[in-house]
């Protein structure tokens, strides 16, 4: 299966269950952060933006200080789920663990 091809509903739900604490909202996955503050916030992002670009694949990013949202669809794919947006938030997942663990 194309990495870009929507994925069922059948195979979100599949996807999904591999995520801790992802939510499918719509046509799109998210899930929210809280780290110690603004500059802690940024220093995760420049991860993420490395992550990304090494899958050609970018989430949709909200900061509020301390908090960053990342939500995940695929806008080449008629704005759907795909196997990209899983890839990326377990990887988000994995960089935010490794970062958490640092900042204790």
């Amino acid at each position: 299966m194309a990495r870009t091809q929507a994925l069922s509903p059948d195979d979100v739900r599949r996807e999904l269950e591999k995520l801790d604490d992802w939510t499918h909202q719509g046509d799109s996955i998210t899930k929210s952060f809280t780290l110690h503050d603004f500059q802690d916030v940024i220093a995760f992002l420049v991860q993420i933006a490395i992550a990304a670009e090494k899958l050609n694949h970018h989430p949709d990013i909200s900061i509020s200080y301390n908090k960053v949202r990342f939500t995940c669809c695929t806008h080449d794919a008629g704005h759907a789920l795909t196997h990209l947006d899983f890839s990326l938030a377990s990887r988000i997942s994995q960089l935010a663990f490794r970062f958490l663990q640092m900042d204790k």
